[in-house]
C-alpha cells in the first residue's frame, strides 16, 4: 500500500495491536505499560497520553482514539485497528465502533496492512473526522451500495489441491457458479479475473495490478485442480507448474473466514463474516486505505461492521470530494 509520503508509519497501533494478547491483571495497561516506547510519543517527545488509573478502561481507550485521530501519522488508520467478535457484541457494545478495544485487538491493520496498496479513501490527507456528544464520529465519506448477497463462509481448506477428487467439481469452479448466478440474476457480466482479484484481496503486494508471476500461478492452480476456468496468461511467465500452483493455494486460503458478497451494482468484495448481514452498507471514508461495511441503527446512523476488499474502489477510483458527506459512527 502507497501512503502520501511513499512509507506508512504507524508504529503506535502496531505497537498496540501486538500487545494485546499478553496477560495483565487491569486492562489500561495493555496502554499504560508501553508508555515509554518510542511508538507511544508524538513528534514533540511527549507520550500520547498520560498514565491516570482514575479513569476507566473504557473512558482511556476513548481516549487514546481521539488523540490518533488527531494526529496525521496515525489519524487515517484508528478506524482500521477496531474490530468485534460478532454481531450482537457489535450492537450492544458499551464502547462506539469507531474505537478499538484493545485487550481484544489481534491483529490491528489485516487488509489495511502496509502490504497492500490499498488507497481506497484517497490521498491520507483527505481524512476530516470531528466527535460529536462524545460518543458519535461524523467522518467525511461516501456511501457505495448495500449488500444484497453474501456467499456461505469461504471453505479455506477446499482450496487445497491434494483434497480435490479426480471426477469431483473443484470448489473453486463451485465457488465461480454461485458467483456468475447471482451476477446473472442482476444483469451484470461476470469476469473470471475479477472473481480471483477479490479472492486474493488484489494480490497482497506492492502492485495494483497483477503481474506475469501472478497470473501464472492462478493459471497453474487452476490446472493442478482441473478447473474448467481459462484466464488469459502471459507468455513470459515462468513455467514451474507445481511451485506456482502451491504459492496460488497459499494465497487463496487466506481468505479463511470470510465471505462473497454482492451489490445491486454488481460489485464483488470480501467481507468479514462475524459482523456483517444483508443490506449492510459499503463506504468508503476518505483517507482511509480500505472500504468499510456499516451496519445501520437508529437516525441515520451506523456501526463499523468491518473492512472489506470492493474490487474496483481500492485504488481510490471512486473518490469523490462532491459525492462526500459526514457518515456517523456510533
Amino acid at each position: 500500500m502507497a501512503a502520501d509520503s511513499g512509507k506508512v508509519d504507524h508504529g503506535w497501533l502496531n505497537l498496540l495491536g501486538n500487545v494485546s494478547f499478553r496477560d495483565v491483571t487491569d486492562a489500561r495497561d495493555y496502554i499504560y505499560a508501553f508508555l515509554g516506547c518510542p511508538a507511544a510519543k508524538s513528534d514533540n517527545g511527549l507520550p500520547y497520553v498520560d498514565a491516570d488509573y482514575t479513569i476507566s478502561k473504557d473512558e482511556l481507550y476513548k481516549r487514546v482514539a481521539r488523540t490518533l485521530l488527531r494526529n496525521p501519522k496515525e489519524g487515517p488508520w484508528i478506524l482500521c485497528a477496531t474490530g468485534c467478535s460478532g454481531r450482537e457484541e457489535l450492537l450492544r457494545s458499551h464502547l462506539p465502533s469507531w474505537v478499538p478495544c484493545w485487550d481484544t485487538v489481534r491483529c490491528v491493520l489485516r487488509l489495511s496492512d502496509k502490504r497492500f496498496w490499498f488507497k481506497a479513501g484517497g490521498p491520507e490527507s483527505l481524512l476530516q473526522t470531528e466527535e460529536q456528544d462524545g460518543a458519535t464520529l461524523s467522518v467525511r465519506g461516501q456511501r457505495l451500495d448495500e449488500i444484497t448477497w453474501i456467499s456461505d463462509i469461504i471453505d479455506s481448506k477446499s482450496f487445497l489441491i491434494a483434497q480435490n477428487q479426480p471426477d469431483a467439481e473443484p470448489y473453486i469452479d463451485k465457488l465461480r457458479d454461485q458467483i456468475s448466478m447471482q451476477m446473472s440474476k442482476i444483469g451484470k457480466e461476470f469476469q473470471y479475473k475479477d472473481f480471483f482479484l477479490a479472492l486474493l484481496h488484489g494480490f497482497p503486494t506492492w502492485y495494483s495490478s497483477p503481474k506475469a508471476w501472478q497470473m501464472h500461478g492462478i493459471s497453474a492452480y487452476l490446472e493442478s485442480v482441473g478447473s474448467k476456468m481459462a484466464v488469459d496468461m502471459s507468455k513470459e511467465a515462468p513455467t514451474d507448474l507445481q511451485r506456482a500452483a502451491l504459492a496460488m493455494e497459499g494465497d487463496l486460503r487466506r481468505t479463511m473466514g470470510r465471505r462473497i458478497a454482492i451489490t445491486p451494482h454488481g460489485r464483488l468484495g470480501i467481507v468479514e463474516v462475524r459482523s456483517t448481514r444483508l443490506g449492510d452498507t459499503l463506504c468508503i471514508f476518505h483517507g482511509v486505505s480500505v472500504p468499510f461495511v456499516l451496519a445501520p441503527t437508529t437516525d441515520g446512523r451506523f456501526k463499523l461492521a468491518g473492512q472489506a476488499y470492493i474490487h474496483g474502489v481500492m485504488g481510490g477510483e471512486l473518490v469523490d470530494q462532491s459525492k462526500a458527506e459526514s457518515i456517523l459512527l456510533e
